[in-house]
């Protein structure tokens, strides 16, 4: 003999689930706050990351979409050679940068030693028996004893020269911070554009009677908008790196 299932009601289907009340919201709304907020705080390094990710996306969508068009290849081999020539160039760039900023820093670092070390004894032994008139006023340097003033700075100054050494590797090791944050910059936005041509247009639909040629008109607006103020971000931060 078969026995009715006590989760059904009489008519044999599933029953609905009883109606939330006000304070049963509250408490799940309040939940949901709290837990996105503990994910914002304990991946707060990883959001704005993954907003460039986002916006680079965004601006490569219409590179693809043209190249796709233009030599008749599938979107994901577009996509592919975009972030090939984009990978060789930041390589490219970084590796140049690299070995410039290098090259600068170990030459500040060793004209500075010279200075302190050369030039500025030789600066205050001069000074210590010249005799400097500034208009009327003399100004009478042998009266004071900058040999030891300038002793006193430089023994002051070679503890940090010494350690001026770690200013390099301090550099490199950011270097490869640097490296790692567009890597995975790099990564997020390649799948995103790779998966882009999935993505329908009505994926968020908005339907207002009698005002839907309005929504479409201002999304179609906001678009141009957005577009244009990217691309002039994108021209300055391009001149701005070729100007350093």
């Amino acid at each position: 003999m078969a026995y009715p299932d006590p989760h059904l009601d009489p008519s044999g289907s599933q029953p609905e689930s009883p109606s939330w009340g006000s304070t049963t919201k509250m408490v799940v709304a309040l939940t949901f706050i709290a837990l996105v907020a503990a994910l914002l705080v304990r991946f707060r390094g990883f959001i704005g990351p993954i907003i460039l990710a986002f916006v680079l996306a965004y601006l490569l969508h219409p590179v693809a979409t043209r190249l796709s068009h233009a030599s008749r290849l599938p979107w994901r081999t577009a996509v592919n050679l975009i972030y090939l020539l984009l990978v060789v160039l930041l390589a490219g760039l970084f590796t140049l940068t690299g070995f410039a900023v290098a090259g600068q820093l170990e030459s500040l670092i060793g004209f500075i030693t010279r200075f302190f070390n050369t030039q500025l004894p030789q600066i205050a032994e001069s000074l210590s028996s010249q005799v400097i008139y500034i208009g009327p006023f003399p100004l009478d340097f042998t009266q004071f004893d900058i040999q030891t003033l300038i002793n006193q700075v430089i023994s002051s100054v070679q503890p940090l020269l010494g350690q001026a050494g770690s200013l390099i590797s301090s550099f490199a090791t950011g270097a490869v911070g640097i490296l790692g944050v567009a890597g995975f910059i790099l990564l997020i936005s390649y799948f995103l554009l790779a998966d882009a041509d999935r993505v329908t247009t009505e994926m968020i639909h908005i339907d207002v009677p009698g005002y839907n040629a309005d929504i479409v008109r201002l999304g179609r607006e906001l678009r141009d908008i957005w577009n244009a103020f990217l691309r002039g971000q994108l021209i300055i931060i391009t001149l701005v790196i070729l100007s350093y």
